[in-house]
């Protein structure tokens, strides 16, 4: 698969929990309050029979 500008190529994949997650997003964004944060998973790549993210 090309990549187009401003892509960037993905690592390993990680199980991790919903806590766990959210968690590492709220850190990974300490300048943003009083608005939502905005999370988009593409699945381009995946598998309908494996989803991403479940629950």
């Amino acid at each position: 698969m090309r990549l187009h500008p401003g892509e960037i190529e993905v690592g390993g994949w990680q199980v991790t929990t919903l806590t766990d997650f959210v968690q590492r997003l709220v850190a990974a964004s300490p300048e943003i309050s009083g608005r939502p944060r905005i999370v988009a998973i593409d699945g381009r790549g995946g598998t309908a029979s494996r989803p991403s993210l479940s629950g």
